[in-house]
């Protein structure tokens, strides 16, 4: 054991408002690299340039492989690293930059080849992931390391979904832009065309996406200040921090839960598209892409009540309390789908005419699932302190790179078996255009959807239910370490 001087840990319990606002809008930019990619991937690769489905899942499982294996390089290597900026801000700065910089790159194939078009999407994205990689999981470490305490981390880490999500209100329109701004050739009256195609839709509208990237990736780059008590800790081999990080007990079961949650809302998740806009309104894409918008803009306007409620609960109560209710209420809202499934217009309430029916689910889900996003990262924070009080080191990075890691090569397997599931439904998407899809069709794909999202919530609500840390063990945990701190020592490795 080292000993400190008094004052200069750097784990503190109350976030001052305006660290909270900064950290949060890192966030922002996260949910724009995440979220942007895939929703242009589908329209552009498949429905614009007709490159069969399960290419395109083999082609976005490629670089979500590649990226999990630097996950955990990235997170040792944050671990690791000392330099007057921190460990975690050098790698932040770069990546947004970076993620900006490829975005729109992976919209201009130099031919359309089908081998060309694969070939391109699994190099481009493979290099916007790396990108993304780069600032998400530092980012991630630095949020555990804001606080040490048990309600302030929820209070902290609810600040990102609620900046976050402004970012969302765009993100759900995106799809919509490419059709509402690009010229049709069955429409040649169409006003507010912006652009000749697709394409060069998507090309543009990543631009702009881009500069919101590094302007709100950079907030937390330049106004946060890292804690400086972990640079004084050991270096720990990658193998070591691998094999410490998997014997976690407590961390294997929030693992697993997340990855139920993310890896099968991501298999059939890629009905959406489809199932709005050729069961609900027959074909048309405009259509199909506004009803998603709206319904995603719903989404997070009650995911903010969510988060709110949630975050009571969880101080309250117990975050895996809270988790429960969470992933109860998104089940409810998934299984709502079955009967909300309709293009029937109609008014209340003194509202226009409208399709309304589909726009109930989204907003039940709201309720419940953003606010389980930020328990799971929130948990993972009492995670690394019983993780401390057992080997004596902060290693945010590498549970931040482990989980990382996990979701990608879930989300692989699900770009992958998403594709195959959409090519087993019988849906093509050259014959929808000339044709469109048969009844039986559409019926696959609703029950995928459906009952895929449904299962995969109550099948998360048994699994959290053996995540052993409750709200007493964890300020038990965090009591002794404090009382270490308070006779100023500090671990320098595991012992």
């Amino acid at each position: 054991m080292q000993k400190l001087a008094p004052g200069k840990e750097s784990y503190r319990g109350k976030v001052p408002f305006w660290r909270k606002i900064a950290y949060g809008f890192g966030a922002l930019s996260g949910n724009f690299m995440l979220n942007v990619p895939w929703a242009f991937i589908g329209p552009i690769y498949n429905v614009a340039l007709k490159l069969d489905p399960v290419l395109i899942g083999i082609a976005t499982a490629i670089p979500r492989i590649f990226d999990a294996i630097s996950d955990p390089w990235v997170g040792n290597l944050s671990d690791n690293t000392r330099s007057r900026f921190g460990r975690r801000i050098p790698y932040m700065f770069s990546g947004a930059l970076l993620s900006a910089a490829v975005l729109p790159l992976m919209w201009m194939p130099p031919s359309q080849s089908t081998w060309m078009l694969f070939s391109f999407l699994a190099v481009t994205a493979s290099m916007f992931a790396v990108s993304y990689t780069l600032y998400i999981i530092p980012y991630s470490a630095l949020g555990f390391e804001l606080t040490s305490d048990y309600n302030e981390r929820t209070r902290l880490l609810a600040w990102p979904n609620y900046i976050g999500l402004l970012g969302s209100f765009v993100i759900m329109w995106v799809p919509n832009m490419l059709y509402r701004w690009t010229a049709d050739p069955d429409l040649p009256g169409k006003v507010h065309v912006l652009f000749p195609s697709e394409l060069v839709a998507a090309r543009w509208i990543s631009v702009g996406v881009g500069i919101l990237i590094i302007v709100f990736g950079w907030i937390p780059v330049f106004f946060l200040k890292e804690p400086q008590a972990a640079q004084k800790q050991s270096p720990i081999k990658i193998l070591d921090a691998l094999k410490y990080t998997l014997q976690n007990r407590a961390y294997l079961m929030l693992l697993i839960t997340s990855l139920i949650v993310q890896g099968g809302l991501s298999t059939v998740g890629v009905f959406g598209f489809y199932v709005n806009t050729y069961l609900v309104f027959g074909g048309d894409k405009n259509m199909g892409t506004e009803i998603g918008a709206v319904g995603g803009n719903l989404y997070t306007i009650s995911a903010y009540l969510g988060v709110f409620l949630l975050t009571k609960v969880a101080t309250s109560i117990g975050k895996k309390v809270a988790m429960h209710c969470g992933l109860l209420i998104a089940a409810i809202g998934s299984a709502s789908y079955w009967w909300t499934l309709s293009s029937e217009r109609f008014s209340f309430w003194g509202l226009p005419e409208y399709t309304y029916l589909p726009l109930i689910a989204p907003f039940i889900i709201g309720l419940g699932l953003q606010g389980c996003w930020m328990l799971f990262v929130s948990m993972t924070g009492d995670v690394c302190d019983e993780d401390e009080l057992k080997t004596g080191l902060r290693r945010e990075g590498m549970y931040s790179a482990i989980t990382s890691f996990s979701q990608k090569i879930s989300l692989a397997f699900a770009g992958l078996f998403g594709g195959l599931i959409l090519k087993y439904s019988g849906f093509d998407a050259t014959v929808a255009e000339s044709t469109g899809v048969a009844p039986e069709i559409l019926g696959h794909m609703k029950n995928f959807f459906v009952f895929g999202q449904t299962g995969v919530f109550i099948l998360a609500f048994i699994m959290i239910g053996f995540f052993p840390i409750t709200k007493k063990r964890a300020l038990a945990t965090r009591r002794i370490l404090d009382e270490r701190r308070a006779a100023g020592e500090v671990t320098r490795g595991i012992e």
